[in-house]
């Protein structure tokens, strides 16, 4: 091969090893994510937790984050309270493993994914929240993820204002669920959910899962409208 031969043939070689490679880093990038709780591959995050760590924050922002505003993995508690979480460039919240996260008076906003995400057996409580204009879910809760949610307000976020899969739980009362780009609440997990007391301006879905998969569905003293 001449010499423009030759430098062709090596440039052609470099691309498709380098495209074989980034392949290879996202893959393991979303197997950490699923598995772990956070993206080894991307640093950038507010405030991250893992092991056994503990933490308080009270009259806190994290603002513009380039990865989520806060993570807590493995078996590490956190506890928010009046606080803000803005403009994260993935999650506002992202809880996984066994973690325990509570957030108070927390206004979680402009989010790229989603508000908060729930993973593994990690639970969440939140109380007097507010999640606003994400453009993913509101709240997700999926696996065995634990979701109790009181005199929350959740409106504008792109997708489903909250949700639940797999086999997680949910618990949503008193709370404002309200123009949101798909459904206000859907619920798509085999895990007991419980509504009361809600305000949900949107549709309400469940989806039909085999016959005695699915634990019991309360929906109580709710006020329901298709259309705001």
């Amino acid at each position: 091969l001449g010499c423009g031969a030759w430098r062709a043939c090596l440039c052609a070689l470099s691309l498709c090893t380098f495209l074989a490679f980034r392949r290879y880093v996202r893959r393991v990038r979303w197997s950490l994510r699923d598995l772990v709780g956070i993206e080894s591959a991307r640093s950038g995050h507010g405030v991250m937790l893992f092991g056994e760590a503990r933490l308080r924050m009270e009259h806190c922002f994290v603002r513009r984050a380039s990865g989520t505003g806060i993570v807590a993995s493995q078996s590490s508690a956190c506890t928010v309270i009046s606080s803000e979480v803005l403009q994260s460039r993935e999650e506002g919240v992202f809880a996984s493993g066994r973690s325990r996260v509570e957030l108070t008076k927390i206004t979680i906003d402009d989010a790229a994914h989603s508000g908060c995400l729930l993973v593994e057996n990690a639970a969440v409580s939140m109380t007097n929240c507010t999640v606003q204009q994400c453009r993913g879910a509101g709240i997700l809760a999926t696996s065995s993820a634990q979701l109790t949610a009181r005199g929350c307000t959740v409106t504008r976020n792109d997708c489903d204002g909250v949700r639940a899969k797999g086999h997680s739980s949910l618990t949503l009362s008193g709370c404002i669920v309200r123009a949101n780009g798909l459904d206000a609440v859907h619920m798509a997990s085999y895990g007991p959910c419980e509504i009361t007391a809600n305000q949900l301006l949107g549709t309400v879905w469940t989806n039909a899962p085999p016959e005695g998969t699915q634990e019991q569905i309360w929906l109580r003293k709710t006020i329901l409208a298709a259309v705001e």
